[in-house]
């Protein structure tokens, strides 16, 4: 039952986030960076590796934060067999990412050093949904739940707003994230 809801809902909100507009993306991107850079520049102990990601239409593009954040070594995710994600430090997208599985851009092994998760300082993870409590909606493939089950490092959820909704169906292994910035 709570399967069936998940899909119904990513189906839900793919079709609402395919309804916005260029402009409003890009605008409500920029401000998504703007915040994630005040978030990490307001904690006592800045963290010096952050987990990004690379946006599909459909998310938040998260790629000035390598202007606005030039002391942190950003990482890039990796699919990789068992559902699980490796992570990467990547200095120069347009020559270390590639279309990868699911058409997300990920790092290139071959041309990145990966990064263990424990030298992680913050996650900043996609999502169909988050309600304001961290509840998350992912994809369904579970990777960053079982990713945020092995550190401690903060989590952050960067959505579109129309992606912050009152709940969503959830199971015992779904992970909480520590905060969500909807813009």
């Amino acid at each position: 039952m709570i399967v069936e809801q998940k899909e119904a809902l990513r189906k839900s909100m793919r079709a609402e986030l395919k309804n916005l507009s260029s402009i409003e993306k890009e605008s409500a991107s920029a401000l998504i960076v703007a915040k994630v850079a005040g978030v990490i520049k307001s904690t006592s102990k800045q963290p010096k590796v952050v987990a990004s990601f690379s946006a599909l239409s459909i998310e938040p593009d998260l790629a000035g934060l390598r202007s606005v954040l030039p002391e942190a070594d950003l990482v890039y995710p990796l699919c990789v067999a068992d559902q699980q994600l490796k992570f990467y430090s990547v200095d120069e997208p347009s020559r270390q990412l590639r279309k990868g599985h699911y058409g997300i851009s990920e790092p290139d092994p071959e041309r990145c050093e990966e990064v263990m998760v424990d030298d992680i300082d913050l996650f900043l993870v996609p999502a169909f949904a988050y309600t304001k409590h961290g509840h998350r909606l992912g994809k369904g493939g579970g990777y960053y739940d079982r990713v945020l089950t092995k550190t401690k490092a903060k989590s952050l959820g960067v959505i579109f707003k129309c992606q912050l909704l009152e709940s969503v169906p959830i199971e015992d292994h779904d992970e909480i994230i520590d905060e969500v910035i909807a813009l």
